[in-house]
This record gives C-alpha cells, sequence and structure tokens, in this order.
C-alpha cells in the first residue's frame, strides 16, 4: 500500500508545477477542440479528445500519489474556461440561462479530474497500478459523458444553438458512440498514462 502513497522517485517536479504543467496541457486540449477539432470537424470538443483528457490527468496522479491532483489539472479550464463561456455564451449570445450556468461550466470540468482522483483512490486495494489507471481512466471517461449531459440539459435556454449542438452526442443515438468511446478510451487513456510512468 505504501506505493500507492508514495510520489514517484524518479519525478523532480513539486506537486504545485506538475499540477500546473499538465493543468496548461489540458487547457490546450479544451482550446483545440473549441477552436478546431469542432468547428471544422462537425464533432464535440467533449467526445473524441477523450483520450487526451484522461491522459493528462492520470499522468499527474501517478506521479504524485496526492489525492486532488486530477481535479487541480482542471482548476485551469474551470477559471479561464467559464471566464470564456460567459462571454461567448451569455454575452455575446445568450445561449446560458444566466451568468450562474459559466460557474457551473467550470465546476463541471473540475467535476471530470474529482471522478478520476477519486477512482484511483477508491479502488480496491489489492489492484496494481495498472489496474487502478486503466480503471480511472474508463471512470473519467464515463463521467465526462454523464457530467456534460447534465450541464446540457440543465445550463441552456432552449433557444440557445450551442447546447443543441453538442447535445445530440448525448441524448440521441449518437449516445450509442459517445459513451462507450469516452469509456474505452478513457480506460487506454489511462493505461498509456501508466506505461509512461513505468516506461513498459
Amino acid at each position: 500500500m505504501s506505493e500507492l502513497i508514495q510520489a514517484s522517485p524518479t519525478w523532480r517536479m513539486k506537486p504545485w508545477s506538475t499540477t500546473l504543467l499538465f493543468s496548461v496541457l489540458a487547457f490546450g486540449i479544451y482550446s483545440l477542440g473549441a477552436f478546431w477539432l469542432e468547428p471544422y470537424s462537425g464533432s464535440c470538443m467533449f467526445v473524441l479528445p477523450g483520450f487526451f483528457y484522461v491522459l493528462v490527468t492520470v499522468l499527474p496522479i501517478l506521479l504524485l500519489r496526492r489525492f486532488g491532483v486530477g481535479a487541480g489539472v482542471f482548476l485551469l479550464i474551470g477559471v479561464v474556461g467559464g471566464v470564456m463561456d460567459y462571454f461567448f455564451e451569455y454575452v455575446s449570445t445568450p445561449a446560458l440561462r444566466g451568468p450562474w450556468a459559466a460557474v457551473a461550466w467550470g465546476l463541471i470540468f473540475i467535476g471530470f479530474g474529482f471522478a478520476a482522483d477519486m477512482a484511483f483512490r477508491y479502488a480496491p486495494s489489492r489492484w496494481n497500478d495498472r489496474q487502478r489507471s486503466i480503471l480511472t481512466g474508463a471512470v473519467m471517461g464515463g463521467a465526462m459523458f454523464f457530467l456534460v449531459l447534465l450541464a446540457l440539459s440543465t445550463l441552456y435556454n432552449l433557444t440557445g444553438t450551442a447546447g443543441n449542438n453538442h447535445i445530440a452526442y448525448f441524448n440521441t443515438s449518437k449516445a450509442i458512440f459517445s459513451l462507450p468511446w469516452l469509456v474505452i478510451s478513457g480506460g487506454f487513456g489511462g493505461y498509456n498514462a501508466y506505461a509512461l510512468v513505468k516506461k513498459v
């Protein structure tokens, strides 16, 4: 059990700088999804990049072994992304129900990382790092699906276009692809994080 508590002995960066580094990477994935992948591919910024969101979340969890690191990875998106949502989806186009909805979106993102923290911490104690990492990624992928569905179902006006465009991936026949994709690619992302840390 002690190996689950101690940080990776080869990792030299401090916890705050490690979390910040991966937070910036997560924000980069978010930005590419929002401003490139979604507008030009017709896909959803949450579904296709699921593997990468999980990868940059499980890696610091494995390196630091501290509860809350996963949530910390999404803190930058939660704050800056919440401000962006406020201006783009409330001020510019009144798609959100109110300013509070932008704050709620920030908390939704932090919830992605918190789900990873919970899964890694409360996985069966007899499981090794590989099993924990795969489970953590799969749980985070599933949490992304259900948290985004919750946000899109409750935070938008019926006339807002942003929520309507996204929600098709979560409450129509497209969800038959979206949910398994996020869970499976999340598990694969968790395994890849493990492989990178352990140099498998």
